[in-house]
């Protein structure tokens, strides 16, 4: 039986939870290395025998340090895989990764490619970042955290060759990834879901058109004045038969966004939003509930950064919608310039404009006999990413990285 080890440090809870059902099959035990907080998060999504069936090594939040020392030494020692999500929400984190060795067949997870992927300089200057890093792991936050913010980008391409391979979500992103990877590094293409039907919440459809917007409520990363002149003519012609559901925590540039779904309400339209991180089941709940998933994402938006590339989502950097969709069974919208790939063809439907949108809705609205037939298609479609099928891809992976370690 091989040891699998999966090492979280904080940012995608809700990957680990199903990256830790894929890695459980017959063949492996696992161990998650993580956060207690983290842990604590996704800790209810679990059967008690599901849980218990993993070893949980836990580290409170004051010391990371302490979480990478476990899952080195681990790595060192009794595993024989081990499964890293390269994600982070504080300056000290990386600083660690670039350190952090392990001594065992491996597999980065990444999601933004802009960031892994653009290297503008010499591979010699990457490495001589890191005491520079190290001292400021030292420092009081206020002052490294602002010189952290560009050093990173010089550290992220030195982190990828500490391990044998990577994981990309969605396959416009790999194909982005195998053009540019460092020769030797293998590139994977694991969708981070679960289709399991049976641990859904069981919800009552109502009337009309419900459609929710998963995701942060942010203008930056979502055109929602389009979405909002799209679907303001429909509330006045179909007024409760249509629903709209932004389902996401809001940010901090997110006060037009609320003062036009305030306007909404104010005219007796129903749309509603959130004013907190939306707890998984919640989110769950809100999403089964709906017909139809909109995503009115800004694919292509501009960074101004000497390191880093513009952003292109669905091609350098991801998007959790397109696992929704597949996690609860949901037809999607997604802007017509999102890359689009075979695996979208049973989920997905484009639009070009708020009139293009609307138009849509419209017809969603006037014919149920269309939605049902899309949502017939999506149905029959997730039944791949059930979770014997992952599980297959999973030791795949496994099985290919340690033939060629």
């Amino acid at each position: 039986m091989r040891h699998i080890g999966l090492f979280e440090v904080y940012e995608h809870p809700f990957f680990l939870y199903y990256l830790s059902r894929m890695a459980d099959g017959e063949n492996n035990r696992v161990t998650v290395f993580v956060l207690k907080s983290t842990h604590d998060r996704i800790r209810a999504l679990y059967t008690d025998a599901e849980y218990e069936a993993i070893e949980w090594v836990l580290v409170d939040g004051g010391d990371i340090d302490d979480l990478f020392r476990r899952a080195e030494r681990a790595a060192s020692g009794e595993l024989d895989f081990l499964w890293v999500n390269t994600a982070w929400g504080t300056g000290r984190v990386p600083a660690n990764y670039l350190e952090f060795d392990p001594d065992c067949p491996s597999v980065a997870g990444i999601t933004n490619l802009n960031d892994w992927m653009y290297n503008p300089l010499p591979e010699p200057l990457y490495r001589t970042v890191a005491p520079i890093v190290r001292l400021l792991k030292r420092t009081p936050s206020q002052v490294s955290t602002p010189i952290f913010q560009h050093l990173r980008y010089l550290m992220q391409p030195s982190i990828l060759s500490n391990h044998n391979g990577v994981n990309i979500e969605y396959p416009p992103m790999r194909r982005f990834v195998e053009d540019r990877a460092p020769q030797g590094l293998s590139v994977y293409g694991l969708p981070p879901v679960v289709h399991e039907p049976e641990k859904l919440p069981q919800t009552t459809k109502g009337s009309g058109l419900r459609v929710a917007v998963p995701g942060r409520i942010s203008p930056y990363i979502r055109d929602y004045d389009m979405v909002f002149d799209a679907v303001e003519p429909l509330f006045e012609t179909y007024g409760d038969d249509l629903t709209l559901d932004l389902v996401g925590e809001p940010r901090d540039d997110s006060e037009p966004v609320i003062e036009r779904i305030d306007d909404f309400t104010a005219q007796g339209f129903d749309v509603r939003h959130r004013t907190d991180w939306t707890p998984f089941e919640a989110f769950a709940r809100s999403l089964r509930r709906a017909d139809i998933l909109l995503d009115p994402v800004h694919v292509h938006r501009r960074v101004r950064h000497p390191l880093r590339l513009d952003q292109e989502t669905g091609r350098r950097n991801g998007t959790g919608i397109l696992f929704d969709a597949i996690r609860y069974a949901r037809p999607l919208l997604l802007p017509e310039a999102f890359p689009r790939d075979s695996m979208l063809d049973p989920f997905a439907q484009s639009f070009q404009s708020a009139t293009d949108l609307r138009s849509i809705l419209r017809t969603l609205l006037e014919d149920s006999a269309v939605l049902t037939a899309w949502q017939a298609s999506v149905t029959e479609a997730v039944t791949v990413y059930d979770l014997t099928s992952q599980q297959q891809r999973f030791d795949g992976i496994v099985d290919d990285v340690i033939d060629e370690y």
